[in-house]
């Protein structure tokens, strides 16, 4: 099944976690330079 790959703009209004635990709107990841963003799913 093939999907359209996602745009920057689809998770604009995504918020992660950052290193500190601090709420970070994913958009302020790339803000000043391009960004590799990976999801890990913790198991256990």
């Amino acid at each position: 099944m093939n999907h359209p790959a996602p745009s920057p703009a689809a998770f604009a209004s995504a918020t992660v976690l950052s290193l500190d635990g601090v709420p970070t709107p994913i958009e302020d990841l790339w803000r000043d330079a391009p960004a590799l963003i990976v999801f890990v799913r913790h198991y256990g």
